[in-house]
């Protein structure tokens, strides 16, 4: 009866052994997790400050890059992949981004920049 008890006492040990090293280990990420959320909190107060020096016209339309600025290149032809049927079905295309170049302050161009 002694055996079963001392077995059984350990296996208590352990089991608040292994409780103990969960609740450590669950302090120690919520105090990572506060100080991560303090800093956001500071960068977002910050990204706010930055923001409001922006303005823009409510009405105003957006500017259209000059034509010589636009892009050329031929439209793009479908590509088609076989079915299971023997006939092809139409694969889609990544889109690609347009990219604007437009002039700066000191008539320089500045690519895929536009102004407000």
């Amino acid at each position: 009866m002694a055996g079963v008890t001392s077995l059984g006492i350990e296996q208590v040990n352990h089991a608040v052994t292994q409780m103990d090293q969960v609740v450590q280990s669950n302090a120690a990420q919520t105090e990572e997790l506060s100080s991560t959320a303090q800093t956001l909190a500071g960068e977002a107060r910050q990204l706010e400050e930055l923001v409001r020096r922006f303005r823009v016209a409510a009405e105003s339309p957006a500017p259209t890059p000059p034509p010589e600025a636009r892009e050329r290149r031929p439209k793009a032809r479908p590509t088609f992949a076989p079915r299971a049927n023997g006939g092809r079905a139409k694969v889609p295309q990544p889109a690609r981004a347009a990219t604007t170049r437009t002039e700066g302050a000191g008539g320089a161009l500045d690519a895929g920049f536009e102004e407000f």
